[in-house]
């Protein structure tokens, strides 16, 4: 389909296209069928790429997109989603929504992107810059990689109840990432393949309460050189596959169990910092801290004494100095 520019250039527009172009003009949202996520291809729920990001770009003088911005739920989008480069005026909500695309959005500028329960065969959001946040969650679901690679997020990123499926490569590439408020990867956040947050600066919370990840090519969580401002919440993880890559990185506080940390030598800690342990139910107790550390001061066959000397100086300001000898003799 030929590039759309002016209102005239939408060629036999679907029904589905004209209650959309009705309601952006109107600002109110536009739901298709019961608002479900289509199982497939469906003739009345069918909205062409083109015509979405027409749209998306705030439409022309004959059919200006009210301030309010688009919402569409329950369609079937036709056609490649290129938004690239692109500048969305108002805000994108394209929810429960079955793209036969992948979507293409490097470097999009937007007031906030919303693809909560839609499926996508991709996602790619390099260097977007969006002022509010990005929601990829409550049974979203993408069958390629979803990159925000080195993406400025002025809110908070949310991908709870997420699925994301990618088992050759990276499930979720947020490398570089900058995200002003938190980071949620939970409930049943479930990725297949590579979760990449290497580098990436977090203002708020990391959470990844009850999460799940498994890569059997590689690291199922790599986190070198992450900064979280706040708390990095591993509680009720599971890790079937894969290592947890976290060497040099640092958080504010840290709060986990035992049992979200993987055996065998698949974790990583070597530059691990944190400021205090944190957490009614968190352990501190010698024991249990040095079954953590002996389960991440051997990265790829290398000792490194450093977990100890973190973990030590940590439990020491804490007050817990009984602890932080048993630390130190242990090192």
């Amino acid at each position: 389909m030929a590039r759309i520019r002016e209102f005239s250039d939408i060629i036999e527009p679907t029904a589905a296209e004209e209650k959309l172009l009705e309601n952006c003009r109107a600002g109110v949202p536009t739901v298709l069928g019961d608002g479900e996520r289509p199982a497939g291809p469906s003739g009345a729920r069918t909205v062409r790429a083109e015509v979405l990001r027409y749209l998306i770009l705030g439409g022309c003088d004959d059919c200006r997109v009210d301030e309010s911005g688009i919402y569409l739920a329950g369609a079937y989008v036709n056609g490649a989603l290129d938004l690239n480069d692109a500048t969305a005026k108002h805000l994108i909500g394209l929810d429960k929504c079955r793209f036969e695309n992948a979507v293409e959005a490097q470097q999009l500028e937007a007031p906030l992107v919303s693809f909560q329960g839609s499926f996508l065969p991709g996602l790619n959001l390099e260097r977007a810059k969006i002022r509010g946040s990005v929601f990829l969650s409550e049974g979203f679901h993408a069958t390629g990689e979803v990159s925000l690679s080195g993406a400025v997020i002025g809110g908070q990123l949310e991908c709870s109840n997420g699925r994301f499926d990618n088992a050759s490569g990276h499930a979720l590439n947020a490398q570089a990432v900058r995200v002003a408020g938190a980071v949620f990867l939970k409930g049943d956040f479930h990725a297949t393949g590579q979760v990449r947050l290497s580098g990436a600066v977090i203002g708020g919370q990391l959470t990844c309460r009850n999460g799940r990840f498994e890569n059997e090519k590689g690291d199922a969580l790599i986190a070198e050189r992450m900064r979280v401002k706040e708390s990095f919440i591993w509680r009720g993880v599971r890790v079937d596959t894969g290592s947890i890559n976290l060497n040099a990185a640092s958080v504010g506080d840290l709060v986990d169990d035992m049992s979200s940390w993987p055996l065998g030598g698949r974790v990583g800690l070597d530059g691990f910092t944190y400021e205090r342990i944190a957490g009614a139910a968190t352990p501190t107790d010698a024991k249990t801290r040095l079954d953590w550390l002996s389960r991440g001061d051997t990265w790829k066959g290398v000792f490194f004494p450093q977990p100890y000397e973190q973990l030590a100086k940590v439990l020491g300001e804490m007050g817990h100095r009984e602890d932080r000898r048993l630390v130190l003799t242990a090192k």
